[in-house]
């Protein structure tokens, strides 16, 4: 038996929805859950023995501890990795060359590049220090929003309605895959075929399109997904991890 946890913010909710079909595509696989209560891991006490457990209130069915030090593996889901410090710089500056969105700063490209990158490295080393650099921990950034998501409904979808959001996406991507290789940090990003382009999720694997016909979507189903975003994203976790999973995706490796 191989024991997984998902952890992480409210991102979390797509997996436990594909819990049924992520234990059948991978048999021999338990799965359990946690929730940081207020999405931020200063919400939660993770401690010497493994132990993770949320402090103060906490209102979903999840668990309100988990005993991380009894999993062979735990992905962590829903990471911003720099998204609140773009939105911030870009709401105080415009790049030069880029579109002219009437900011009283300017910074080069070469600027914005290199606190892009400060920005993402920051924050998997933040993550890393906070679960003690414990390598059986893996990380997934936020899923990109649908093009239906509203500039201001979250800091991904304020950076989708930016007008170089073609340019700032890849730039994005660019610095996780190479934080990835530089830190001893397992990240595991949206896969290309979850993708509609650099900036964007297909409508049909966010929230939004499995909703009751009679219901009105809310900002949040744009950029919450459904289970079989879930599940595929699950199968590229376990493309990256072969020590853990058979990578044909259909078995986990060890079995009870």
């Amino acid at each position: 038996m191989t024991k997984l946890a998902i952890i992480g913010n409210s991102h979390v909710g797509a997996y436990v929805e594909a819990r049924t079909a992520i234990e059948a595509a991978f048999p021999g696989l338990d799965l359990s859950f946690f929730v940081f209560p207020r999405h931020d891991l200063k919400s939660a006490r993770h401690d010497e023995t493994g132990l993770l457990a949320a402090v103060g209130e906490h209102n979903t069915a999840l668990p309100t501890e988990i005993d991380l030090s009894a999993q062979d593996g735990i992905l962590v889901v829903g990471q911003p990795f720099g998204m609140i410090g773009l939105n911030a710089l870009l709401a105080a500056a415009d790049v030069l060359g880029w579109a002219d969105t009437g900011k009283s700063r300017n910074i080069s490209p070469a600027l914005f590049a290199a606190y892009l990158g400060n920005a993402v490295n920051l924050a998997a080393r933040r993550l890393m220090k906070y679960f003690r650099d414990d390598g059986r921990f893996a990380y997934a950034p936020q899923p990109l929003v649908t093009d239906l998501a509203e500039a201001g409904s979250s800091k991904m979808a304020s950076l989708a309605a930016h007008p170089e959001a073609a340019r700032i996406f890849p730039l994005w991507h660019d610095a996780l895959a190479r934080v990835a290789r530089e830190l001893p940090c397992r990240i595991v990003p949206q896969p290309d075929h979850l993708r509609d382009s650099a900036v964007f999720t297909p409508r049909r694997l966010a929230r939004t399109a499995a909703l009751p016909r009679e219901k009105t979507p809310g900002p949040a189903d744009h950029i919450h997904m459904t289970p079989e975003y879930a599940l595929e994203h699950f199968r590229a976790f376990a493309e990256t991890w072969p020590e853990l999973f058979d990578t044909t995706g259909r078995k986990s490796k060890k079995e009870s």
